[in-house]
C-alpha cells in the first residue's frame, strides 16, 4: 500500500507527527474515489496516533482543523455530568475532561426536514479496562479504540466533500477510560440522559455507554433523524464470530441492511449482519429493575451490546449499528498494517444511493433538457460540468440511481405529466443502461453521455 504513517522530528527537540491526509493533495478532484481516498487516509492517521498525543483535548483540536470551515460545538464543562451521566461517569477517572463534540452540515439545495443522517462514533482515546483492567497484551493496542469515531469523521468529511444530498450530523463523544480514585466501579448504577438506570456490568465494556447517551441525544428536537449510524470498536465476541477483517452491523431496517450487504460486495469492503435477537434481551434486565450494561449470558456478546443500545433508540428511527476492528494485524496489497477505515466506503456508497448525490443532480438536469427539447442549453451545460473535473464515476453513480428509481419520482411531476415526455424518458433509460455497461476506465465525457441519450443512437465505442 502506498499509505503510510510516520513520526518525523523538527529541530530536533519536540516531535511531531505527519498527519497525511490533512495536506489537501487532492483539491481539484471531485469524485468518489479521490474523497473516499482522503477520508480513509484520515481516519487511518487518527487512529495510527499515539494516545498521549490524541487525548480527549488534542482530539478535539483535531477535529476543529479537520471541519474548520464549519462550526464545532463542544459540550463540556460543569454541567456535563448532568447532560451526559454515562460520558460523563466514563470519563471521569481521566485527567482530561470528557466531552461530546457535535458538527452539522447542511447542503444547500436540500430541506432542512428531508435527508437527514447522524453519524457517531465512539472516542475512547485510550482504554485501560477502568478498574475491571485488560491483560497488558490486550492493552498494547487500545490507542486504537477510538477507531469508530474515526471512520465516522472519515465518512463525514467524505459526505461533505462529495457533496451529498444529505443534512448531516456529526457526533463524537471522547473520554478516556482510566483508572484513579474516580473510576467507576462493577455494579454501580447510574441514570442515564433519557434517564434509564444503567447498571456496570463491567468497567471495560465502556464504549456502551458513552453511545447510549449519544444516541439519546442523537434523537431530540423537532426534527427526527431519517437515519442514525454508530460505529465502534465495541466487542471482542464480534471478532470471535467474524474476525478481524469482517465488521459486524446490526439495524432495525432491512432494506438498508440489503443494501449494505450489497454494497460491501460491489466495494470489495466487506461487512456481515448479524441479529437483533429479541429473547436475548432478557440477560439485560436486573433484578433490581436497572439495565445491566453486559447482561448475564456470558456468550452472545455482540448481539447483547447492540441491544443494549437499541434500548435508546425510538423504533421509528432507522439505525444501524457497526462494531468493528479497525485495525490489519498485519499488512496485505491495499491495506497496510495498523489503523484502518473498516465499512467507510460501503456506507459512503450506501448513504448516496439512498439520498442522492452531485451525480443524481447532473443525470437529471441532463434528462430535464433532454425531454424538453433544449439542446443548446444542454451542450453548455454539458461543456460547463466537462471542466469542473467531475468524473465520470460520479456520472455513473447518478445515472445508476436514476435507472434505480424507474419512478423517476425526483424529476419535475411537469415533465411526466407530457406522454411524448414519458415515451422519452423510457428511451434515456434504454440507452442509460447501455452506458452503465462500458467499462469506467473508458473515459467517456459529460458531452458523450449527453449526445448519446439526446441522439437515442450508439456511437463506435458501443458496438
Amino acid at each position: 500500500s502506498f499509505y503510510k504513517f510516520t513520526v518525523l522530528k523538527k529541530n530536533n527537540v519536540k516531535k511531531y507527527l505527519n498527519i497525511l491526509s490533512l495536506k489537501n493533495k487532492y483539491k481539484n478532484l471531485v469524485d468518489p474515489c479521490s474523497i473516499e481516498l482522503k477520508g480513509i487516509n484520515l481516519a487511518r492517521d487518527l487512529i495510527n496516533l499515539p494516545a498521549n498525543y490524541l487525548n480527549p483535548d488534542q482530539y478535539e483540536i483535531e477535529i476543529k482543523k479537520i471541519f474548520k470551515s464549519l462550526k464545532c460545538v463542544i459540550h463540556k464543562g460543569r454541567n456535563f455530568d448532568k447532560e451526559f451521566p454515562l460520558i460523563s461517569m466514563v470519563g471521569r477517572s481521566s485527567e482530561f475532561n470528557p466531552k461530546l463534540i457535535e458538527i452539522n452540515w447542511k447542503n444547500k439545495n436540500v430541506k432542512k426536514d428531508k435527508n437527514n443522517v447522524t453519524i457517531i462514533g465512539k472516542g475512547i482515546t485510550f482504554d485501560s479496562g477502568g478498574l475491571d483492567i485488560k491483560p497488558s497484551g490486550a492493552m498494547l493496542n487500545m490507542k486504537k479504540d477510538m477507531g469508530g469515531s474515526a471512520i465516522a469523521i472519515g465518512l463525514a468529511k467524505s459526505l461533505i466533500d462529495y457533496n451529498s444530498k444529505i443534512n448531516l450530523r456529526l457526533l463524537i463523544p471522547i473520554a478516556e477510560n482510566s483508572i484513579s480514585q474516580k473510576s467507576m466501579r462493577p455494579m454501580d448504577i447510574k441514570f442515564s440522559r433519557n434517564k434509564t438506570p444503567v447498571e456496570i456490568g463491567n468497567t471495560d465494556a465502556e464504549g456502551r455507554l458513552i453511545l447510549a447517551d449519544t444516541l439519546s441525544y442523537a434523537q431530540e428536537g423537532k426534527i427526527n433523524p431519517d437515519l442514525i449510524i454508530d460505529f465502534a470498536t465495541l466487542t471482542g465476541a464480534a471478532r470471535v464470530a467474524l474476525g478481524t477483517e469482517v465488521p459486524v452491523f446490526f439495524s432495525n431496517n432491512e432494506n438498508i441492511s440489503k443494501k449494505l450487504l450489497d454494497n460491501s460486495i460491489t466495494m470489495v469492503d466487506p461487512v456481515w449482519q448479524l441479529p437483533l435477537f429479541t429473547p436475548y434481551k432478557r440477560f439485560l434486565h436486573s433484578e433490581n429493575g436497572a439495565l445491566n450494561s453486559t447482561g448475564f449470558s456470558g456468550t452472545g456478546g455482540a448481539i447483547t451490546a447492540a441491544l443494549f443500545l437499541e434500548q435508546f433508540v425510538d423504533k421509528k428511527i432507522n439505525w444501524v449499528h457497526f462494531d468493528l476492528m479497525a485495525w490489519n494485524l498485519t499488512s496485505r496489497p491495499g491495506f497496510p498494517k495498523g489503523g484502518e477505515a473498516m465499512s467507510l466506503r460501503t456506507v459512503f456508497k450506501t448513504i448516496n444511493e439512498m439520498f442522492g448525490s452531485v451525480g443524481d443532480e447532473i443525470i437529471i438536469k441532463i434528462t430535464k433538457l433532454i425531454v424538453t427539447d433544449k439542446g443548446n442549453e444542454l451542450i453548455n451545460f454539458s461543456n460547463e460540468i466537462t471542466k469542473k473535473n467531475i468524473s465520470i464515476e460520479t456520472l455513473y453513480d447518478g445515472l445508476a440511481s436514476l435507472l434505480h428509481h424507474l419512478s423517476l419520482a425526483k424529476i419535475d411531476q411537469s415533465i411526466l405529466e407530457n406522454s411524448n415526455y414519458k415515451s422519452d424518458l423510457m428511451e434515456i433509460l434504454n440507452y442509460g443502461s447501455l452506458i452503465l455497461k462500458v467499462p469506467v476506465n473508458s473515459f467517456l465525457t459529460v458531452k458523450e453521455i449527453s449526445c448519446i441519450l439526446l441522439n437515442g443512437r450508439k456511437i463506435n465505442r458501443f458496438r
